[in-house]
């Protein structure tokens, strides 16, 4: 025996669960309105679990007699959803076999092939229900047809008034490419004070950032710097020199701030001798 598994999955690639599954035995040959001598020990039907997997024991078709014989293998998806495939399971191993794997074209085979519906002579009786000349182009479709007029092609377009409502709402929306200019200031822009409700007159009211005042405009400030010397001016040194002449100090005529080194003997009386050489 050769496992034999595949996983149904629907249009969208997801598994299907409650397909169903069969399996048939099959010698010979298919051909339109024809059937081989018979399939060969029945049908086996089961249903799929949630994941979509099945999987069969298979006897090799090698082993089989009669030979040349096939398996056909049938998943239901649901109403005209269904998938067939002709497959032959090879022998000396068990597998597991994918059955993409194991495809074949169904052989042609020794056994006799009868007509659909005869009776033993293999004469057709009635079609459909109908005896005589046949022909059945009142219910059914010829097999080369199509449905123009009646559906759309897989691949169509529409017109916007082909969708009911869709013209009248799109007139209230925008292009993708609309800006709100005039409407709304860019995210980087600037202002005059004039756009400022009231900040022109605040602003009438104070001085600038960079200003100067007169000493006039500090109180106080010019009868204090009255009483001030300039931050460069000098100290003359006043000295007065006096000389005993025997009875009182006079004023020394001549007399100074001598600084040395110089003669002290050439200094005159009364004055002051620095001797800068100490």
């Amino acid at each position: 025996m050769a496992t034999v598994t595949n996983i149904v999955r629907g249009p969208d690639g997801n598994p299907v669960r409650g397909a169903e599954v069969s399996v048939a035995l099959v010698s010979g040959r298919d051909l339109p309105g024809f059937v081989a001598g018979g399939t060969i020990g029945g049908v086996r039907r089961f249903t799929t679990g949630a994941d979509g997997a099945w999987s069969v024991e298979l006897v090799p078709n090698e082993d089989i007699l009669p030979t040349n014989t096939h398996y056909r293998i049938t998943e239901d998806r649901g109403p005209s959803a269904r998938t067939v495939y002709t497959v032959a399971v090879p022998s000396g191993s068990p597998g597991p076999f994918d059955v993409r794997s194991i495809l074949v074209t169904a052989p042609v085979g020794p056994d006799p092939l009868y007509p659909v519906g005869g009776g033993g002579d293999g004469a057709v009786s009635s079609v459909d229900g109908r005896t005589g000349v046949v022909t059945l182009a009142d219910r059914y479709a010829a097999l080369a047809h199509t449905h123009a007029g009646v559906y759309a092609p897989a691949v169509h377009s529409h017109a916007l008034a082909d969708v009911t409502g869709l013209t009248a709402a799109l007139a209230g929306k925008s292009d993708t490419t609309h800006t709100h200019a005039g409407t709304y200031a860019p995210a980087v822009h600037g202002h005059s004070t004039a756009d400022v409700s009231g900040l022109d007159a605040a602003l009438a009211g104070k001085a600038a950032a960079t200003h100067s005042h007169a000493q006039s405009d500090v109180i106080g400030l010019a009868a204090s710097l009255t009483g001030k010397a300039d931050t460069g001016h000098t100290h003359t040194a006043l000295l007065a020199a006096f000389r005993w002449d025997g009875t009182a100090y006079v004023p020394a005529t001549g007399a100074g701030y001598y600084p040395g080194p110089q003669d002290p003997g050439a200094v005159p009386d009364g004055s002051v001798w620095d001797d800068t050489d100490a």
